[in-house]
Order: C-alpha cells, then sequence, then structure tokens
C-alpha cells in the first residue's frame, strides 16, 4: 500500500494554472516498482546488470507519515480536531495541554491578529486536551479535507453553529459541543472561564468514532520510493507577528521550537511546543459576515507557500482548490514539495506578518533541557 496523495490530478491542471514555469515531467526510465508478498523492490535493469533496492510499502499514518503496521487501527480511526485557545488576554495560555501531542496544527487568525489552534490529534491520544474554545467558520472551511473528523469545540455564534450544522447534515463533520453536562468536556476551575473547559479524547472517540470516517490526508509526507527533496536555502527561523509575537527557531537535531511573547511556548506541564515540518501559508482574510469583530480565512485557491524543514526553507504556491482538498505546496519546476515524517505546524499568515528572521536574543530561548 503506497502512501494516499491527496489532488495529484485535479491540483496538477490547477499548478499549471498559477506557475509561470514550463511544466516538469516525470522522468520515463526503465524504473519499475514490484510487489513482493512481503515487500516492494525497485529494479533497475539493463543488458547486463540487475539492481535491487527495498523501499518500504507502508502503510503510513495519515497525518504523520510515519510507517505503521498494516493492520494498524489508524488507517480507520477518525481524527480528531479540537480547537485550542491561545490568548493571553484570559488563561488560555496557561492552561494549554495536550497539543504536543497533535499530529498537525493549523493555526488561524480569529479576530484580526489573534490566533487560536486547530488541532488535528490522531497518531496519539493525549489524556487531556485544552483548553477547549469556539468553533469559527474557517474550520467549516478546513475540515472537509479530513474525510469526516470530529470536532470538539465549546460552542459557537448563531451563525457559525448553522453553518457547522449544515456541514454535519452533508457528512463534513461529527460535531463534539461542550453540552454543559459534563460529558464531552468538563470544567477546571484553576482557570478563569472560558479558558478552563477541557476534554477526554479517548472519551471522544469512543462517543462519537462510529458516526465518523476514516482519515484522509491533508498533506504529502516523503518516502524512500519519492526522489530525493532538493536542497533548499539554509535558514534558521521565522517570525510571526501578530497580538503575539512568534517565532519559530531551528534547533539542529529537535525541530522548530516555538517562542511566543518571549518565552518558550510551552504546555501546563513544561512540555515545548517542537515541530518536524513547518508551514507559513500567506492567506487571505475577509471580515467575517457573521460577527464584526472576526475574520475568516480564504482556505481554498492558491497563495505564497513556504515550507521549513531541518534548518532548510523552500518557497513556491501553495494550492487548495476545493475544500475536500488537502495542502499542497509546489515549486517552482512544478514538482510537489514532500514534507518529513514527523509533526507539522501550519500557520495562516496574513501578507506581511511574517519574516524569516529570528534576533538572536530569542534564538538563544530555543535550548530546549535533555529529557
Amino acid at each position: 500500500m503506497t502512501p494516499f496523495r491527496r489532488g495529484r490530478g485535479a491540483a496538477a491542471l490547477f499548478t499549471a494554472l498559477v506557475l509561470s514555469a514550463a511544466a516538469c515531467g516525470s522522468g520515463s526510465g526503465d524504473v519499475t516498482l514490484e510487489e513482493t508478498d512481503d515487500e516492494t523492490a525497485s529494479t533497475t535493469t539493463s543488458s547486463t546488470t540487475s539492481t535491487t533496492t527495498t523501499v518500504p510499502l507502508g502503510p503510513f499514518a495519515p497525518y504523520t507519515g510515519e510507517e505503521i503496521d498494516a493492520d494498524s487501527e489508524l488507517l480507520e480511526q477518525p481524527p480528531i480536531v479540537v480547537k485550542i485557545g491561545n490568548n493571553r488576554i484570559d488563561d488560555s495560555v496557561e492552561a494549554l495541554t495536550g497539543i504536543d501531542a497533535a499530529d498537525i496544527v493549523i493555526e488561524e487568525r480569529i479576530e484580526i491578529d489573534a490566533t487560536r489552534f486547530f488541532a488535528v490529534f490522531h497518531s496519539e491520544l493525549p489524556a487531556e486536551i485544552g483548553s477547549v474554545r469556539s468553533g469559527r467558520t474557517t474550520d467549516v472551511e478546513l475540515l472537509p479535507a479530513f474525510g469526516t473528523p470530529i470536532l470538539v469545540y465549546s460552542g459557537a455564534n448563531g451563525g457559525v453553529q448553522g453553518q457547522l450544522d449544515a456541514a454535519a447534515r452533508a457528512g463534513d463533520v461529527v460535531l463534539a459541543v461542550d453540552d454543559g453536562r459534563g460529558v464531552n468536556m468538563y470544567r477546571n476551575r484553576e482557570f478563569r472561564a472560558p479558558a478552563n473547559l477541557f476534554t477526554d479524547p479517548v472519551d471522544i472517540l469512543e462517543l462519537f468514532g462510529d458516526e465518523a470516517g476514516a482519515p484522509e490526508p491533508l498533506v504529502n509526507f516523503i518516502t524512500s520510493a519519492d526522489p530525493e527533496r532538493p536542497a533548499g536555502e539554509p535558514n534558521d527561523g521565522v517570525t510571526v507577528v501578530g497580538n503575539d509575537d512568534v517565532s519559530f527557531v531551528h534547533v539542529p537535531g529537535t525541530g522548530y521550537v516555538r517562542i511566543q511573547n518571549g518565552e518558550v511556548h510551552a504546555t501546563q506541564d513544561g512540555t515545548p511546543i517542537v515541530v518536524d515540518n513547518l508551514l507559513i501559508l500567506e492567506t487571505r482574510y475577509n471580515r467575517s459576515e457573521i460577527y464584526a469583530d472576526s475574520v475568516d480565512a480564504a482556505t481554498t485557491w492558491w497563495g505564497p507557500g513556504h515550507v521549513m524543514i531541518d534548518g532548510q526553507l523552500w518557497s513556491g504556491v501553495w494550492e487548495r482548490p476545493e475544500t475536500s482538498d488537502g495542502y499542497r505546496v509546489v515549486l517552482e519546476d512544478g514538482t510537489e514539495l514532500l514534507l518529513d515524517p514527523g509533526r507539522t505546524w501550519i500557520s495562516l499568515a496574513p501578507e506581511g506578518s511574517y519574516d524569516f528572521a529570528v534576533d538572536a536574543e530569542t534564538a538563544a530561548l530555543a535550548t530546549i533541557p535533555p529529557g
């Protein structure tokens, strides 16, 4: 079983429309992939020689790209999306719990410069996640890319709730909203409302898993069967400015460490936020028609897209033609930049809000103590 790649057909045509570079066709040599009972061999033949190289077939975890057992329950287990707070005005930052276990986090703007986390949990379900916050119109556009995921959220205003209800009727999502009875989620009185709502994803999966669908990948990961990734530009980090000053600093052998407001951004128990793949997708925001103080991201179509992996930076175009499609970043030659297996952070950043530089004082904060 090879990794599932979203949008290869329609998106390839779409890429041709948005890139000015000439299309780059795939190589047409005499290399073939042959499946055996327990492995796949890549065999190159000529009139005199024959060599065989073993490449893994997978299967692969949908949201980390890591190889898993063929009978793994992850192949059918629905993803759980939790809306998590990131607000320094209330206790959201201090209450942060479980996000270090998320396979993918999408950071979206919610009110001009304030952000919130759309966190996708699948390969690992922590004991607790929070603080759980409200759903937004941007979520409605993102959810169909995951198949029929479970959305855990504290509630929404009437207009957004109507959109979410319509998405649920269309089969795009299963809604796990706070019912106020402590069933889907519960309050921790150590924190101030509204940043004191938490959930147990294992319970959520048990309650709603049968209604949800099998996972659909959002991004594509590289495997040993893919061509070698082209070299990127050396780069040590990026700074994104909104209500909070946020930097991601590359620490060799560790990943990208998130720094927020002058300190390592960590969960309640002191676990720092560290990711393997970092995507900065320049995104247009529109004033919400439902709530005047809110903004909605335009998550379909295309825009400047940047990928950071292991101290290297690639820039191209992100594309997502339909809400059912995942995200792809396409380079100038028309090829997709495939991610490393591991955890991924996606920042939906407005134009002019980011800079691929980190000051020395911020970079020095990113030292992660061993253990």
